[in-house]
């Protein structure tokens, strides 16, 4: 009787031991320290002559290619609501290139206004320049958006007292709210599709741009818009044109 018992518990409790020796251990936190390091000449003066070397070979080769002077800007341009030189430059350049990379037409583009951050100043443009304005690794996407959320959208725009649109948008805003809008001249369809060129990050709702999430279709092309800007201005200057823009009627704020 016993030998049968024993039989039968000793399963169990090999089970029950591979079951404790799988159990992820739970670990608390009992005490934390830190220290204060400041990076002055003090600190410099401790990096190894090899490290500091190395540093300098690539500093040397990256500091070559970003003053690389690439255009010139007629006028120093800054970015601002509800709409300003700067951000009518970028959406512009995102509605030309989006087309260029679908290879389709696009209906307008939308930009963020915080999302330059760096003025575009007039003389040289050198490649840091657009690394400082564009600063994060955003990429040009287009999609497809039924007329209804583009409504939604410019009732953000509107609250928000504008923000990056292409040309072919017209926006009135009163008391922050819609007065008139347009695109290509025409009144937006709820039931038409409109395709738009803006950045991923947008498309994925930030910056208050939710309504881009209602999108249909999603095309990545896989370009930062850093790099759409630099190719813009080296195609221009290749064209010999300088790199201008001007503020117009596609959004205004009536009184």
């Amino acid at each position: 009787m016993k030998k049968r018992l024993i039989q039968s518990i000793l399963p169990v409790l090999f089970f029950a031991g591979i079951q404790l020796s799988c159990t992820p251990k739970q670990y608390v936190v009992t005490n934390i320290q830190g220290t204060r390091i400041l990076m002055d000449s003090a600190w410099e003066a401790k990096i190894s002559p090899e490290t500091k070397n190395l540093v300098e070979k690539y500093k040397s080769q990256l500091d070559d290619q970003m003053n690389e002077v690439i255009g010139e800007a007629t006028e120093t341009m800054r970015s601002a609501t509800p709409q300003s030189l700067l951000t009518n430059l970028t959406s512009d350049v995102m509605k030309q290139s989006g087309e260029k990379y679908s290879g389709q037409p696009v209906d307008f583009a939308v930009c963020n206004v915080h999302g330059h951050r760096a003025i575009l100043a007039q003389g040289s443009i050198t490649v840091g320049n657009l690394f400082e304005i564009y600063s994060f690794d955003n990429l040009l996407v287009v999609l497809d958006l039924e007329g209804k959320y583009v409504k939604q959208l410019f009732k953000y725009y509107a609250s928000n007292k504008g923000e990056g649109v292409s040309s072919d948008v017209q926006l009135k805003i009163k008391d922050k709210k819609i007065e008139s809008l347009s695109i290509g001249g025409k009144p937006v369809n709820d039931n038409q599709t409109y395709r738009i060129a803006t950045l991923d990050y947008l498309a994925d709702g930030n910056s208050g741009m939710s309504a881009l999430t209602k999108a249909t279709k999603i095309l990545d092309t896989g370009i930062t818009l850093r790099d759409v800007m630099i190719d813009y201005v080296r195609k221009c200057t290749a064209e010999g044109k300088k790199i201008n823009s001007k503020l117009d009627n596609r959004i205004i704020i009536e009184e």
